[in-house]
């Protein structure tokens, strides 16, 4: 997430009436880092500094989400993040390995977030064993 930040940063900085200076960015990083849950800091798209829009992708860019649901699987964190998603009815980028699409439908279906949850593992374990869900 925080990659993202300074993508936004980039972006920010190439508007040539915008001037952002780095101190400025560092503050909202800071304030950004104490509201956001404790689990963040434990994500592995975090430790590894992952590139921002493989989870919140700009238009044109939906092939970097199926690079952001690969960070999320292998995260000590990946259901915690996913819950919280769910709870706040998140229906923008990868949150716990989950792609905005899925989460929009469980949402408007009305799943709780375990039940969301068990749809989550079920479609990751059909992927994983080759089966095509269109049947």
């Amino acid at each position: 997430l925080l990659g993202f930040l300074y993508g936004i940063k980039k972006e920010i900085m190439q508007q040539p009436s915008y001037s952002f200076e780095d101190w400025e960015l560092a503050q909202f990083i800071e304030i950004f880092k104490r509201a956001q849950p404790k689990f963040y800091n434990e994500g592995t798209c975090i430790k590894e500094n992952s590139p921002g829009e493989w989870f919140f992708p700009g238009q044109g860019q939906a092939p970097f989400i199926k690079k952001g649901i690969a960070v999320c699987r292998r995260c000590p964190v990946q259901k915690t993040c996913f819950l919280h998603a769910m709870s706040l009815s998140d229906e923008h980028g990868v949150w716990g390995g989950s792609a905005p699409d899925q989460r929009r439908e469980w949402i408007i279906e009305g799943l709780t977030g375990e039940e969301a949850w068990e749809r989550l593992m079920e479609a990751d374990a059909l992927e994983e064993s080759g089966s095509d869900l269109s049947k």
